[in-house]
């Protein structure tokens, strides 16, 4: 190994010596520096391994799985007869403001809203198509109603330029309350194989009702979205496989 290193460094060595020799603007010292210094620069090329640079793939689709959770033994005290939740919607979007379908601590859209309160999503799916109309998400995809605890899927796609999820779903009854995760899929240049998000209960602000079982009384004004109370928290969670 010693030998082939040596041989492939004479071409360069019998190079810098000419220029050595021929050069009259530089003082010897000067010049033997420049020749030493890449004499151990090209040493380095050679000893060191190329390693090829691993690249993102462009597309991605992930299995979106929504584990719930909620029960009589998780929470005995707010659990109501009939407990499950709506068709959950989830969609892949970019990071931009634009890319919302709420913010905490704003009002709800007429989307979110209408959710929160009765499970119908097709002001809400309507809503994130305009986002998808606007680029600044890819697509969307609607689970169907599960009673808690119970498990649905889907599938969604994403891209480098649409690696987020947002994901949410009623908990019904209530008068207005939903859970709701987010995550980018992305992390350090790579698509993650497997995540599990918790979800977050919010109150959408759109019903005055305090029980969850209390009649539908609109507020008015329309109240902001804010996190629910600890007791109806830790629900369930989203896990998402890369297929």
């Amino acid at each position: 190994m010693k030998t082939t290193k040596i041989f492939s460094l004479l071409p360069l060595i019998i190079l810098s010596l000419v220029l050595f020799t021929g050069c009259s603007h530089q003082t010897p010292a000067d010049n033997q520096d420049e020749v030493v210094e890449i004499i151990k620069q090209e040493a380095t090329n050679v000893n060191s391994p190329i390693t090829p640079k691993m690249t993102l793939s462009k597309n991605a689709k992930y299995k979106v799985e929504f584990v719930a959770e909620w029960s009589a033994a998780t929470h005995p005290n707010d659990y109501p007869a009939g407990a499950h939740f709506s068709p959950f919607v989830a969609y892949s979007h970019n990071s931009s403001t634009g890319a919302n379908i709420f913010t905490k601590g704003e009002t709800p859209t007429p989307g979110v809203e209408e959710m929160s309160e009765s499970g119908k999503t097709a002001i809400l799916i309507k809503e994130i198509q305009n986002i998808i109309d606007s680029n600044f998400a890819l697509n969307q995809t609607k689970g169907k109603r599960i009673d808690s605890p119970g498990i649905d899927s889907n599938e969604l796609n994403f891209s480098q330029d649409f690696s987020y999820i947002t994901f949410v779903s009623m908990l019904a009854p209530s008068p207005d309350w939903f859970v709701a995760a987010s995550t980018n899929l992305i992390e350090n240049e790579k698509w993650k194989d497997k995540i599990e998000l918790k979800l977050i209960t919010y109150d959408s602000g759109g019903d005055d009702g305090q029980e969850l079982t209390s009649k539908d009384k609109d507020s008015d004004p329309k109240q902001n979205i804010t996190i629910f109370n600890d007791n109806l928290q830790k629900l369930g969670k989203i896990i998402l496989t890369k297929i």
